[in-house]
């Protein structure tokens, strides 16, 4: 150790800091008065103080913005997003189910045979079915 650093103060801690330091980058605990440590504390490969425990996004990132519809729920507060693959594929699966019905009323035997859809309403709440819900047009980025 040299006049340029000190150790942390906290117990479990016992890094070395740069010295003027208030608050540790590793504990997040004051570091005050420099004391000796009990034992050197592990450094990992894979450790990452908490200062940088988020990943800072890099200039070389691909990413690429998607239009969505973020529905809100007026009842129970919950948030979902759907895009217009997923209207169109409900709007299928409703004309088949449609399909499916003229069939059965034309007295076609087969009609029994094919399986009804899925069919989601995007306009109710996917967790309490309610109605009251409020859909607004979002652009997110999504990274390949």
């Amino acid at each position: 150790m040299d006049n340029t650093t000190e150790y942390c103060q906290f117990k479990f801690c016992n890094r070395v800091v740069p010295k003027g330091t208030v608050v540790c980058p590793y504990c997040g605990n004051n570091v005050k008065y420099p004391v000796k440590p009990r034992m050197p504390a592990p450094q990992s490969a894979s450790y990452k103080p908490i200062a940088s425990a988020k990943p800072a996004p890099k200039e070389n990132d691909n990413f690429e913005f998607i239009e969505e519809f973020q529905g809100s729920c007026g009842s129970c507060g919950k948030l979902w997003f759907f895009n217009e693959k997923d209207v169109k594929l409900q709007q299928i699966n409703a004309l088949k189910n449609i399909g499916k019905s003229m069939l059965t009323l034309g007295g076609s035997m087969l009609a029994g045979i094919i399986p009804n859809e899925n069919v989601t309403e995007h306009q109710r709440c996917p967790s309490c079915g309610s109605r009251a819900t409020k859909i607004q047009r979002v652009t997110n980025k999504r990274y390949l």
